[in-house]
């Protein structure tokens, strides 16, 4: 029997729906497709953006440090820089602190630049500062996003240099039976080797070649390591990225003293005045000028407390102060110092026992309080107590206090240090007394 005219405009209705769900469904499918690709794309968009803004932000950054070093190489001048090279205000190079074209930075095009101004100190004129503030504006690039960072400083702040180690050097150190240096900051680093034998250092001791410890029992962060340990010690610590220290220059320190020692044997007050005449060999409390720019400070009291700046090399002898009055003394010396004797001294300016442009060598029974920071080279033994911290540059000898090959940095006998965490230096601060009071983000 053939199928009625019914029956076939039925099948064909059929037919027909099945192909409408389908090609409804093909649709849907299509739109939800298209639909995640699309909101695919927009989150990778969003977060490559937010990529790409950290990116920026990092070269901000960078913009920041090498504008402040750049800052620091010229001596904190800031008016000079915001007058530019050429002397004049108002014209294209105002302001800029690392040249006028961006730094670039990587293959992947990313640069960044940086600029001074004068902030709004009511004088009307932006290209001399009246309030000792200033604003650094770095501006980093990464591609074609831009994020700027200002960084607001102020002159004559306080600016100051936190060391990261308690010993800190550019050369060989070498660190002998009895010494102990102790405290969360008592950390060792080295720009070459460290040699290590019977010791206890709570913070660690890194270098960036090679660390030798030679004793059987060392101490490292109030752990002591066995044979094992220690060279497991020594493959970790060594081989790190050496760490910059800056040129030790005592003259920087030059304006906090009280008093100069010239190198003609006269003494002269911060202001220039004449303070008293040793050159005929006079002494003045217990100062004696010894001759040839140098000079003794022999059983030191009070009355030679103070801040000095000396054109020449100082050694302090004898014996002096009491662990309940100790000495006030900072000696900021062009030449070497000598500390040779049984003292209780305390840095009298910023935490500086010693700044010096030769040697510094410390023996006898004393007690320090204030921190060493050495151009050339250092050498500490005896039964000594350190309160600080110490920075030696180990430049070129030109001082025979010391022998830069055999001494670099030595420490030896009973010697303790005890490095302040919370120590700052008011050296290498940003630009001498150059400090950032405020650091924000801007788009």
């Amino acid at each position: 029997m053939l199928p009625s005219s019914d029956t076939c405009l039925r099948a064909g209705a059929d037919c027909r729906g099945s192909i409408l769900i389908s090609l409804l469904l093909v649709m849907c499918l299509t739109v939800l497709t298209f639909s995640s690709m699309i909101v695919g794309s927009v989150e990778w968009s969003l977060a490559n953006n937010s990529l790409n803004q950290a990116q920026a932000l990092a070269l901000a950054e960078s913009g920041v440090e090498h504008a402040m070093l750049a800052i620091t190489q010229a001596d904190a001048d800031l008016d000079s820089l915001l007058a530019g090279t050429d002397g004049n205000r108002d014209t294209g190079d105002d302001g800029l602190i690392i040249g006028a074209a961006a730094v670039s930075v990587g293959s992947r095009g990313g640069s960044y630049t940086a600029v001074i101004v004068d902030n709004d100190d009511g004088d009307n004129d932006t290209s001399t500062d009246s309030d000792g503030r200033y604003h650094l504006l770095a501006t980093g690039e990464f591609k074609g996003v831009r994020q700027t960072v200002r960084v607001v400083l102020e002159v004559g702040a306080g600016g100051a240099w936190t060391p990261p180690y308690g010993i800190l050097a550019n050369n060989d150190v070498t660190i002998d039976a009895g010494v102990q240096l102790i405290g969360p900051l008592s950390s060792v680093f080295s720009n070459e080797d460290v040699e290590v034998n019977n010791y206890r250092l709570d913070g660690g001791v890194w270098s960036a070649d090679d660390v030798d410890i030679r004793s059987s029992d060392p101490e490292i962060q109030g752990s002591v390591l066995d044979g094992e340990q220690i060279d497991d010690y020594e493959l970790a610590h060594g081989e790190h990225p050496p760490t910059g220290i800056r040129r030790v220059d005592p003259t920087e320190c030059a304006p906090y003293a009280d008093y100069t020692l010239s190198s003609d044997g006269t003494i002269h007050r911060s202001d220039g005045t004449l303070e008293f005449d040793a050159s005929g060999g006079d002494p003045w409390g217990h100062w004696r000028y010894v001759g040839g720019g140098d000079w003794l400070l022999d059983g030191p009291t009070s009355i030679d407390a103070g801040a000095f700046f000396v054109e020449g090399s100082v050694k302090v002898a004898g014996s002096g102060g009491t662990a309940g009055a100790p000495i006030e003394l900072s000696l900021f010396t062009e030449g070497s110092v000598e500390f040779a004797g049984d003292f209780y001294l305390s840095a009298r300016y910023g935490g500086l026992l010693a700044v010096t442009g030769g040697d510094v060598a410390v023996n006898g029974v004393s007690e320090y309080r204030g921190s060493l920071v050495v151009h050339e080279q250092l050498r500490m033994q005896g039964t000594s107590t350190l309160r600080g911290v110490v920075v030696v540059e180990d430049a070129a000898d030109d001082f025979d206090l010391l022998d830069r090959r055999s001494e670099g940095t030595h420490i030896t006998g009973i010697t303790t240090i005890w490095p302040d965490p919370d120590t700052e230096l008011p050296i290498w601060g940003g630009g001498g007394s150059l400090r950032a009071i405020e650091w924000r983000e801007e788009q």
